[in-house]
């Protein structure tokens, strides 16, 4: 019966401030949790030729589109390849599909890899492009990544 004796406002108030510690408190942890897992930010460039030299051909030009790759998580994640399926301007019957690989490699913390996917052929409009770790999963930008990726390439390969 020591309740009986105090204001309701202070009962009240003490309630509140408890359920206020308690949301903040889950918060908190959601927002480690979530920073203590890989998060991939991508960051794109578009070439309408980029200078390429083999044994068989030589020299020679491609449109490329440019993938920096960085992993903004704490955790070091294993990336096995960037995938890219687009449609060429040329060729409108079916999608196709470019992959590059980066050759196991593992991205910590602030670490960029960057390469280039080559395309052989300008493309009319890029359908996804995302990078596979080693398990299998499939990484993709955001939206505003992809809107920068179609800037790039509006800007590389203008239409008309």
């Amino acid at each position: 019966m020591a309740d009986a004796n105090l204001p309701a406002w202070l009962l009240w108030t003490g309630g509140i401030t408890s359920a206020i510690a308690a949301w903040a408190g889950l918060a908190l942890s959601i927002k480690r949790y979530q920073d203590e897992q890989p998060r991939i930010k991508f960051l794109f460039d578009a070439e309408a030729y980029l200078g390429c030299y083999d044994e068989e051909n030589g020299e020679y030009s491609v449109p490329a589109i440019g993938v920096t790759i960085t992993n903004v998580g704490s955790m070091p994640i294993a990336l096995d390849r960037v995938l890219c399926h687009y449609w060429s301007a040329h060729d409108q019957d079916e999608p196709k599909k470019r992959e590059l690989d980066l050759g196991r490699f593992k991205a910590v913390r602030g670490e960029p890899k960057q390469g280039w996917v080559r395309l052989y052929e300008k493309p009319a409009r890029i359908d996804s492009i995302s990078v596979r770790d080693t398990t299998g999963k499939d990484w993709t930008p955001s939206r505003r990544e992809m809107r920068q990726l179609r800037s790039e390439c509006a800007r590389a390969w203008p239409t008309g």
